[in-house]
This record gives C-alpha cells, structure tokens and sequence, in this order.
C-alpha cells in the first residue's frame, strides 16, 4: 500500500542518528522544484553504493575547527565487465564534446566532435594517442615493444631492432648491423660491415664538379679531366671490342708487352 503525504509547508527533523530502510530495495530522494538543490552532508564520508559499486565522497579526519587538509573522491564498479563512464556531450552535433570511460582493463578518454577531435586509450598492452581531423590523423602508440610516431603516410617506428622512418615510397632503416635507404624497392643504397651497396632503377651516378661515374644498364660511363690508374699486380681487359682515341700524346711504359 502507498501512502502519500503532500505539503506546502517546510519538513525539518533532527536526530541524533537517521536510518531509513527500503523494504522493497528502492530509494527515492527527489525535488520537483527548476532550481531545487539536495544535498548530503557528513564531516567525514558520503557513500552511495550497490552490490558491485560505489561512489564515495570522502574528506580528511578533522581533528580541530581548522579546514581539513584535502578530500577525495571514489567511484568504483567491479565484477566480469565493469565500466564507468563520464561524458559532457552537447546536443549540437558541431560542438565539441568529451568523455571518460573506464572498462575493465582499458581507459579511454575522448575529447571533440564526430569525424574529429583527440583521444587518449590506456590498456596493460599499450597507450594510444591520437587527433583526427577531417583529411589528416596523427597518433602515438606505446608498447612494450616499440614505440610508433605517425602523421598521414609519414611514420617513425622504434624498436629494441632499430629506428625505420617511412615517407611514402621513401623509408630509412637504421639498425646495429646496417644502415638501408629506399626510394621504390629499385632504388636503394645500404651501408654494413661488409661495404657499401648502390642500387638505381635506371642510373647509379657519382658527381664531383665536372668529373663523374654513372652506371646503367647499358653500360658504364666515365668523364673525368684525368683518369690514373695504379695497380700492384695485374690489369685484365675483356670485351668484343676496343676503341681508344687520343687528342695528344700517348704513351705506354711496360717491362713486358703482349699482345695477341
């Protein structure tokens, strides 16, 4: 049975300790007024709790009339999927708005409006940050194993193995045993311990002022003011042909001398 009791006049009581129970597991404490207020008071704790959570509003032991020191507040939830979430979102699509979720072993935090803004998301395997405009995302991610840096198709990637930088097409791995840049997979040049590597799509070219070795399919060609050769031990020339022109002078100095 429901009883009713209605009042225009004020309802004070006071006792030295207040207990209301629900029998049917429902409470309701509400104020029918735009601008009514509804407070709970209490010099030490305020708790409003369920089977498996709670808010929990809790200030310093006051031992004197002096202010109390700092305060905190609680909210807990538990069980095989809990969540709490927080959020400040306009109804006006185009206004920014934000929110806090915590679920389970993830926390989120969002800040923005659809199709752009900012958002943290924590979780034991890692933290992503991230801003997402309406052409272009960056982000940070953090794991165990690396960390990556990323703005549209540019990214940085590093690693316990190295540090790879990619740009489009473009990328620079450095690791402890080489160095390797790459334009496209046919152009590339790679530094190790064993020597320097060159590799061109269509050209390999090494230019000093007017002096030059460019390498091609076809063949290779040289153009130099002068050209010296020294070798210790012998020289071998191979080919179907042979055509030496000279401008000036030309000699040749040779203890020995075959030619067949």
């Amino acid at each position: 049975m429901t009883i009713d009791y209605v009042s225009n006049e004020d309802w004070i009581q006071t006792h030295q300790a207040v207990e209301i129970a629900s029998l049917a597991g429902s409470f309701t404490l509400r104020s029918d007024v735009p601008n009514g207020t509804m407070d709970i008071l209490s010099g030490k704790e305020v708790a409003i709790k369920s089977a498996c959570s709670r808010i929990v509003v809790s200030s310093d032991v006051q031992e004197s009339a002096e202010m109390q020191l700092s305060g905190s507040v609680e909210l807990y939830a538990q069980g095989d999927n809990p969540v709490i979430n927080l959020a400040a979102v306009s109804s006006n699509e185009e206004t920014n708005g934000s929110s806090l979720k915590l679920a389970g072993g993830t926390a989120g935090l969002l800040a923005g409006k659809p199709g752009s803004g900012s958002g943290l998301t924590i979780s034991a395997q890692g933290a992503n940050l991230s801003s997402v405009a309406e052409t272009l995302k960056s982000g940070i991610s953090i794991t165990p194993q690396g960390v990556v840096i990323q703005v549209g198709e540019t990214s940085v990637v590093i690693s316990a193995d190295g540090i790879l930088l990619v740009c489009g097409d473009t990328s620079f791995n450095l690791t402890a045993n080489s160095i390797v840049e790459a334009v496209t997979a046919a152009s590339s040049r790679s530094i190790s311990s064993t020597g320097h590597t060159l590799v061109g799509a269509s050209a390999v070219q090494m230019i000093s002022a007017e002096s030059r070795l460019v390498v091609t399919p076809e063949g290779v060609t040289t153009t130099a003011a002068t050209n010296l050769e020294d070798v210790d031990a012998t020289k071998e020339n191979q080919a179907a042909g042979i055509t030496a022109e000279f401008d000036a002078e030309t000699s040749l100095t040779s203890s020995l001398t075959t030619i067949e």
